[in-house]
């Protein structure tokens, strides 16, 4: 049983382990350093995270789907074989080791991390891991844009496509399709 299954206070604290039972997190104290949730298999996300975390552990956390925003301060991010997350909203520049192993579903991160991916994390994650992590990404990116394209045009008739594309695409994704090739021609190939 952890504090929080206790119904403790978390006040003061530098580190908390959360138990597998755990459902919701509550706000986290701003003293944390700390927050090992690992195996948190019901826990789909997590509380607005403290500044002064440095470690964050949410491997195994099969239902969770999206990280809060990642303090400035954090230097080990471990989320490995988490099946469903789909969004990591930002990765800061003090991150020192990152574990995404089994993170099959991840989808989006912004823009500007997407180039620090490719470039400046590759340093702090195995090159091998750092090109698989930008292919599920642009995958499920590229799968996720199909749908939301079909979507779109189904529902309103004949908009223009180009233009649904152009709102969707951005430079710096490696291997993005470009709005006037592939994706247009597998958007025309469903009328």
């Amino acid at each position: 049983m952890c504090l929080i299954c206790e119904g403790k206070s978390l006040n003061g604290l530098e580190s908390v382990d959360v138990c597998k039972n755990v459902t919701e997190i509550p706000e986290l104290p701003q003293s944390l350093e700390e927050l090992n949730c690992c195996g948190c298999v019901l826990l789909k996300t997590l509380p607005e995270l403290p500044q002064s975390l440095r470690i964050l552990d949410c491997s195994k956390c099969k239902s969770l789907i999206s990280l809060p925003k990642l303090p400035k301060s954090l230097k080990h991010l471990y989320c490995e074989k988490c099946p469903n997350l789909i969004v990591i909203p930002n990765f800061p520049r003090s991150l020192m080791f990152f574990e995404c192993n089994g993170c099959t579903s991840l989808t989006f991160v912004s823009e500007c991390d997407f180039e620090y991916i490719s470039g400046d994390l590759a340093g702090v994650i195995e090159p091998k891991i750092a090109r698989k992590l930008m292919s599920i990404i642009n995958k499920n990116y590229l799968k996720w844009r199909k749908e939301q394209t079909l979507k779109w045009f189904s529902s309103t008739h004949g908009v223009v496509y180009e233009d649904l594309i152009k709102r969707t695409w951005h430079h710096s994704r490696a291997f993005d399709w470009c709005w006037d090739t592939e994706e247009v021609k597998w958007f025309k190939s469903l009328r």
